[in-house]
């Protein structure tokens, strides 16, 4: 669920999520045998360091790693798919992070607002490359109308977890179409675990009307006719 409009605290952390640089999902450390211990995806962790088999995430093994509030996996997702396709890191991500959301860049989240000597213009006044107060920090440019927006974390259950935040972004390069028909050219998503530190990203550059980003965890089966899937999409 989108917080209302007058729920102004998240947005600072938002846009702080969206320009920090953030670490990748970070894996557990080394085994006793020095070799690399992969991410967990809701396995213990054995004696050597490396992922046992009931399901459920242990200490770490005589490497004498502190595995203690890094093992974060949300029961129930795993990883099936290649990890080098969406779906795959998608499923990676929501081991670490739960639910990975969709959003609509054209009905979700609040407008930023681009201001001329500190108020808001009338939308036939924007143009292409005008001035204006707080230029975006990404380009230079002065377009109204981009989009940012914030996703409440959920488990596989789907209740909240308000230790997980969604962010996204859905930039304008141009004030054709106007407020309501404009094209994004630039559509970003991060979730991170306020707890750990865990964080995923995900890009896009559609060029395109964007009714729907799919969640990137969505399968082509239950993509809606006329609309792109997450592969095609992300």
């Amino acid at each position: 669920m989108l917080p209302s409009l007058g729920d102004r605290m998240r947005w600072p952390l938002a846009l702080t999520l969206l320009l920090a640089a953030c670490d990748p999902v970070v894996a557990d450390g080394a085994g006793a045998d020095g070799a690399d211990d992969p991410p967990d995806v809701g396995q213990t962790d054995g004696a050597d360091g490396t992922d046992g088999a009931d399901g459920t995430d242990g200490a770490d093994g005589a490497d004498g790693t502190d595995d203690s509030g890094g093992d974060t996996a949300q029961e129930g997702f795993e990883v099936t798919a290649d990890t080098a396709t969406i779906l795959g890191h998608a499923q990676e991500c929501a081991v670490k992070l739960g639910r990975v959301p969709g959003f609509s860049c054209r009905t979700d989240g609040i407008a930023v607002p681009i201001t001329v000597g500190g108020s808001e213009l009338p939308d036939s006044e924007y143009r292409n490359r005008m001035s204006c107060d707080k230029p975006a920090m990404l380009t230079g440019e002065c377009l109204p109308w981009s989009k940012v927006g914030w996703v409440q974390g959920e488990t596989y259950s789907g209740a909240p977890d308000p230790d997980v935040d969604w962010v996204f972004t859905c930039r304008r390069d141009s004030v054709e179409g106007g407020p309501d028909g404009g094209v994004y050219n630039d559509i970003a998503m991060i979730g991170h675990r306020r707890s750990t530190g865990e964080t995923c990203f995900f890009q896009s550059f559609p060029y395109t009307l964007v009714e729907r980003a799919p969640s990137p965890l969505e399968l082509p089966e239950d993509t809606p006719d006329g609309h792109p899937t997450a592969e095609e999409f992300w």
